[in-house]
C-alpha cells in the first residue's frame, strides 16, 4: 500500500509477519522523499503607515440656563463646557508579511489489514446470538467481529415503536415482555424509557 508523510514521521523497517493472525509489524520501505509546502510562517519585514482617529480639544462652548427668581424676573447663568473633536492621523506599525514553509515529504510502502470478506447475522432476544464464523486462509487472514444492538420499545394505544440503540451490556439487562414507561414529547416524540420502580 502506498503512503506518504513527513519525514519525522516516517522510520524504515522490516516486516514482522502474523502469527495465527496476530503479532504483526508493518515494514516500511521509503521509496523516495521531496521538499512540500508545510505551512506559512508569518515575519516582520519593516513598517507601514496607517490612518488612524483620535479626539482632541477644540475649545468649549456655552451652556445657558435661567432661574426664576419668584418677583417675575430670571436670572441667566451660563457655564463653559470643553468641545471635543477628532481628526485623522498618519501612525506607524509594524508590517508582517508572509512566506512559505518547506518540509521533506516522504513516499513509502507498507502493509495493512484490508477487508477480503464480510457476513452480517441479525437476531433477536438472548438466545442464540453469535457473530459469524469465518475461516482464516492462513497467518495472513484474521477475523474482526463487532455487534450493534438495539432494544424496542411499544407505547401507545397505536402500537407506536421507539427504537434505542444500546451497548451490550445494556442490550443484555432488558428482557422481552418487560414494562416500561415511555416519555413522549408531543412535538419530538419518544425522549427516553425507564422501568417503572425506576426514579426520574
Amino acid at each position: 500500500m502506498n503512503r506518504g508523510d513527513w519525514q519525522s514521521a516516517v522510520h524504515a523497517r522490516a516486516g514482522v509477519l502474523p502469527r495465527a493472525g496476530r503479532g504483526e509489524a508493518a515494514g516500511v520501505r521509503i521509496t523516495g522523499c521531496r521538499e512540500k509546502h508545510h505551512h506559512d510562517e508569518s515575519y516582520a519585514c519593516g513598517t507601514e503607515n496607517y490612518q488612524a482617529s483620535e479626539s482632541y480639544s477644540c475649545g468649549s462652548t456655552q451652556s445657558c440656563s435661567s432661574r426664576s427668581n419668584g418677583n417675575g424676573s430670571f436670572t441667566r447663568s451660563c457655564t463653559s463646557v470643553p468641545r471635543t473633536c477628532t481628526r485623522s492621523v498618519t501612525r506607524t506599525r509594524t508590517k508582517y508579511c508572509s512566506r512559505p514553509i518547506y518540509r521533506t515529504w516522504c513516499d513509502y510502502v507498507t502493509q495493512d489489514w484490508v477487508p477480503v470478506r464480510s457476513e452480517v447475522v441479525t437476531g433477536e432476544g438472548h438466545d442464540g446470538l453469535r457473530f459469524a464464523d469465518l475461516a482464516t486462509a492462513g497467518d495472513l487472514e484474521r477475523t474482526v467481529q463487532s455487534g450493534a444492538y438495539a432494544v424496542v420499545f411499544s407505547y401507545g394505544d397505536d402500537g407506536e415503536t421507539y427504537t434505542r440503540d444500546t451497548p451490550k451490556a445494556e442490550y443484555d439487562g432488558w428482557q422481552a415482555g418487560e414494562d416500561v414507561l415511555v416519555s413522549v414529547d408531543h412535538l419530538h416524540g419518544p425522549t427516553g424509557v425507564r422501568r417503572p420502580n425506576e426514579e426520574r
